[in-house]
């Protein structure tokens, strides 16, 4: 493994120490296949998958609207109300990260 090669405090380690304790139960990958993997009915797969996503997003939409609701979260100025940090969940932190993505930037300007 090239995690065992590189020196120890550089910035490849600690990306990828960083990336194997945030990401390496469960690696995912997208792209483009001419083969698909087919269910037992003969339909692609992808149908599960992205019913799972769909959910996980929802229930993340749902938190998210529920900290805005409690004023744990300002839309006004994009803020979280960081006195409420110990109730706010982490899936509506992950909602608040979400809305305050887009493309490869960070930034809430409300």
């Amino acid at each position: 493994s090239v995690v065992q090669v590189l020196p120890e405090h550089t910035a490849p380690a600690a990306f990828l120490k960083a990336r194997d304790q945030y990401f390496s139960f469960y690696p995912m990958f997208a792209g483009a296949s001419k083969f698909v993997i087919k269910n037992a009915k003969g339909a692609p797969s992808e149908a599960y998958w992205l019913g799972m996503m769909r959910d996980w997003l929802m229930s993340v939409q749902k938190e998210t609207d529920v900290a805005i609701a409690n004023g744990q979260i300002d839309v006004a100025t994009a803020t979280i109300d960081t006195s409420n940090m110990t109730k706010i969940s982490d899936a509506a932190l992950t909602g608040y990260k979400l809305l305050c993505s887009h493309g490869t930037k960070f930034e809430c300007l409300g």
